[in-house]
């Protein structure tokens, strides 16, 4: 492993979170069992009329959320298994009594699974395991690989949605393409010609949901600008907010300003300050933490309450255990429930800790990017007439510390006449453009769409150095190759966020390269 890859598994490997637990795995799988069996009945009913929004809504989330499986508490994950089975039965009884009604024969789903009330964690685990031992029994090696990436697609999409949800908005078509896509599901016999041809569809409705979300963030907290954001605290009780929910954040610094509780950002939040709407509150009084990417450090060293936003508070069996909220609809443990939008209680916890005594001060660091800056425009004219031979486009993620020693060696060892667009470790020198807006891919996608109108260029003049996995890392690639980017180089993931044998077909199949060292990458990279 090169050492840019050992540094990702560095933090999650000594506190034992990088593989998944059997249990977990078993119950994620049983889930989408469930999951793909409410799509069917949900397009069934669409057959004949009828319209199962909520339904569809909550299908999404599961999905959305379905990596935290394993850190509810038994009780938890049993009152969300019989929400999605009561959905599941109204669907049956629904689309039973209408074909009655209508004298049309009703056709059932194929399972080997028949859930019941009666299912306790237990059988649920058994029935899990079941399923992946007949999946991976039954089908070809291409047929296991195609759907795992296809799923991991779904997931990927489903965050997005629920990302614009929380935004108040919503987009009918990604809604609908993903029950599609897991009704596949459902089927016998799946040709890998519908699986691919799903996969990329929900790719490109993907790129239409991330522009509605750009959008809408715009439309509600104002354009993105380039500021300067304090990394130094002071004396005074705090809030500290992690994740990546700007709604979230929104809420509790409304919540908050009446208080004597300042307000700090953590993770991926670092991009809320480029946001006007955001710097009107002055109880926001700046960025908790090391980067994009929350750690252990960064909670254990807060001395106040945290709030982890929606859709966040997952993997966290190994951080710090302390005043931990969520306003998610199952809290992990160890972690209270903010309910009803009322923040009271992460606020009261606040005002009872400790708090910072003196407060630190550290360099601030310049967060979010202006789309019409000259340095954009000037790259554009020097690539388009050959100054420039080849872009490097290093992402996603923002790190606000040193740069890792594979990027600080590869930054060294680039040409000058390349150039190097970074969205996460900074590279030096006047051939090399920082963007420093987390893992904000609204926005990402919002500025590489105006660089690729801005250039002209070959399929082998751009290279993508993936630097981080995650759970859209497939829907991104994948999306990448559909604008016409043939190289790209993605870091070793940890086997929680994808599975390393889908993840050497994934890369076989779409041909992305590991990355190795910093000189074979660019060797490789230059010849082509």
């Amino acid at each position: 492993m090169n050492q840019h890859s050992s540094q990702n598994f560095a933090e999650c490997t000594s506190h034992g979170a990088c593989i998944i637990s059997p249990n977990a795995s078993a119950l994620q799988e049983i889930m989408l069992v469930m999951l793909r069996q409410i799509a069917f009945y949900i397009l069934k009913l669409e057959d004949l009329g009828v319209e199962n929004h909520d339904i569809i809504r909550s299908v999404i989330e599961e999905l959305a959320m379905i990596d935290s499986l394993g850190e509810h508490t038994d009780n938890q994950t049993m009152d969300i298994f019989s929400q999605h089975f009561l959905e599941l039965v109204k669907l049956q009884e629904e689309y039973k009594k209408i074909c009655k009604e209508k004298k049309i024969k009703c056709k059932e789903v194929r399972s080997s699974v028949k859930f019941t009330l009666e299912m306790t964690i237990s059988t649920l685990i058994h029935h899990g395991e079941k399923v992946f031992l007949e999946k991976y029994n039954k089908m070809s090696p291409k047929h296991k690989e195609l759907l795992e990436i296809l799923t991991g697609v779904i997931r990927g999409v489903a965050v997005d949605i629920m990302t614009l949800k929380e935004l108040d908005a919503i987009h009918k078509t990604a809604c609908h393409d993903i029950v599609h896509a897991l009704n596949l599901f459902n089927s016998a016999r799946i040709s890998l010609d519908k699986v691919q041809k799903q996969t990329v569809k929900l790719v490109h409705t993907n790129f239409e949901l991330l522009k509605l979300i750009n959008d809408t963030q715009i439309k509600l907290y104002g354009k993105p600008e380039k500021v300067e954001v304090s990394t130094s605290t002071r004396p005074g009780k705090a809030v500290l907010v992690s994740g990546s929910s700007l709604f979230d954040l929104h809420d509790i610094l409304e919540a908050a300003k009446a208080k004597k509780v300042d307000v700090y950002t953590n993770g991926n939040l670092l991009t809320a300050h480029s946001f006007p709407k955001f710097r009107e509150f002055p109880n926001l009084k700046g960025h908790f933490g090391s980067g994009a990417i929350p750690s252990v450090m960064d909670f254990a060293t807060f001395p106040g309450a945290i709030l982890l936003t929606k859709n966040e508070a997952q993997n966290i069996e190994y951080l710090y255990r302390g005043h931990l909220f969520t306003p998610d609809k199952f809290a992990p443990k160890g972690v209270a429930q903010i309910e009803n939008d009322d923040f009271t209680p992460l606020i009261e916890a606040a005002e009872k800790t400790k708090g910072f005594s003196k407060g630190q001060t550290r360099e601030p660091v310049i967060a979010g990017f202006d789309k019409d800056d000259p340095r954009m425009t000037e790259f554009a004219e020097k690539f388009n007439n050959g100054t420039y031979k080849h872009l490097f486009i290093v992402g996603f993620m923002s790190d606000l510390a040193a740069p890792s020693e594979y990027f600080e060696t590869f930054y060294k060892e680039i040409p000058n006449d390349c150039f190097v667009i970074s969205f996460s470790y900074p590279a030096p020198g006047k051939n090399a453009l920082n963007i420093n807006i987390g893992m904000d891919y609204a926005q990402i996608y919002s500025i590489l769409d105006k660089l690729f109108a801005m250039i002209s260029h070959k399929a082998d003049d751009i290279t993508f150095m993936l630097s981080r996995c995650d759970v859209r890392s497939l829907a991104n690639i994948i999306g990448l190759k559909e604008k016409g980017i043939n190289s790209i180089f993605l870091t070793n993931c940890s086997p929680r966020v994808i599975n390393p044998a889908i993840l050497k077909a994934f890369r076989e199949i779409y041909n992305v390269r590991p990355t190795t060292t910093p000189k074979n990458d660019l060797e490789l990279i230059l010849k082509a």
